[in-house]
């Protein structure tokens, strides 16, 4: 999923950010590889609401065009 450098930086950061205590490379390790997971999970999210809201927006676009084509219809059939 993630390529060992990434987690080993990661875990780095971690470790500093705790005041570099003695010991805790494990859970470091794995605090980074959560961190990322949680990091991509809300970047697949993001995406998903994108792709949710362009498919709303053109669905709205398309009702909007409908309701016009249909006013217009009706004019052109009320004006003959």
């Amino acid at each position: 999923m993630f390529d060992e450098k990434t987690i080993r930086e990661t875990a780095y950061y971690i470790w500093k950010n705790n005041g570099c205590p003695a010991n805790t490379s494990t859970q470091d390790w794995n605090a980074a590889i959560e961190q990322l997971e949680h990091r991509d999970a809300l970047a697949t999210a993001k995406q998903i609401s994108s792709l949710y809201q362009a498919a709303f927006l053109n669905s709205v676009a398309k009702t909007k065009t409908r309701k016009k084509d249909s006013l217009q219809l009706m004019r052109k059939i009320i004006l003959k």
